[in-house]
């Protein structure tokens, strides 16, 4: 039996190690994954939640949701306030974002790309990574004068189905995850989701045709985005969000297409170089 067990480990180890995919045969615990998802319930427009919200934002039992909150509480991962009854998330969430952010040496090479691009142009570009249905800005640099402007900063997280950085990620997928990712949302969004998947395909087409997602979800807005690999596989997209003075978005998107596929390039280049010196020596 435990032969059997090592050699099931090997085996999914490599199929990870092959398909850049987390793969194992073993079940996970419910308990942990259901606490992380009250976690996950929390967003900078909902700082503070009560066993009712949370409840409702996950579609847990609300007795359940009540015992998860009590651990993460005594674990340091919530902090209750006595007076309103909610929750709020505790500062090690920070702790945890700065260890995470000081791993990924790669967005210390693309941050300046970015910004030379974005003061360039007077445009905002951002950086961002999927986090199960969305999108999580690793980093944004808002140096656009136009009429339309949004508070953007890292950290925010934006539903994939309705932005570009989104779009590019499901066009980056195989066919079976993007259909899987496609049918968990039209689930969630019943008779609104034709429209929605309208949209999507016309920027998945756009994708293929002139190399990078479109978005014009904003009003007086347009997005565009491309993606690209780290050295360990991980996604990323990098976004240009533009609001012409004139109105005319059009152009400006026409003008900036070739410059978001430059740096996309650039911005790779310099992650495959990153790669190839930190190969060990002896290592092929």
């Amino acid at each position: 039996m435990a032969s059997s067990n090592a050699s099931t480990q090997a085996s999914t180890r490599t199929l990870t190690r092959q398909s850049g995919t987390f793969t194992r045969s073993t079940a996970g615990s419910q308990s942990l994954v259901r606490g992380l998802a009250l976690l996950r319930a929390f967003l900078p427009s909902v700082p503070a939640l009560s066993n009712a919200e949370l409840a409702e934002r996950t579609g847990l039992p609300r007795s359940t949701v009540s015992r998860l909150t009590n651990s993460l509480v005594g674990a340091g991962f919530l902090v209750h306030e006595a007076q309103t009854g909610a929750y709020r998330l505790a500062p090690v969430h920070l702790s945890l974002g700065v260890a995470f952010r000081q791993t990924k040496s790669e967005l210390g090479l693309a941050l300046p790309l970015m910004r030379k691009v974005a003061v360039a142009e007077k445009i905002n570009v951002g950086l961002s990574t999927p986090d199960g249905l969305w999108m999580v800005y690793l980093e944004t640099l808002r140096e656009s004068r136009g009429p339309v402007q949004r508070q953007v900063t890292a950290g925010i997280r934006l539903a994939i189905e309705s932005n570009s950085p989104g779009h590019a990620y499901l066009a980056a997928l195989d066919a079976r995850s993007r259909q899987r990712i496609l049918k968990a949302l039209g689930a969630q969004y019943g008779a609104r989701w034709p429209a929605l998947r309208k949209a999507i395909d016309k920027s998945l087409a756009c994708q293929v045709s002139l190399g990078y997602c479109r978005s014009d979800a904003i009003p007086g807005m347009s997005a565009i985005a491309a993606g690209l690999r780290a050295p360990d596989r991980t996604f990323y997209a990098i976004n240009f969000s533009l609001s012409a003075k004139d109105g005319d978005n059009e152009a400006l998107v026409q003008r900036c297409a070739p410059v978001l596929r430059k740096l996309v390039d650039d911005v790779q280049r310099a992650w495959d170089e990153m790669a190839r010196v930190q190969v060990p020596a002896g290592v092929a």
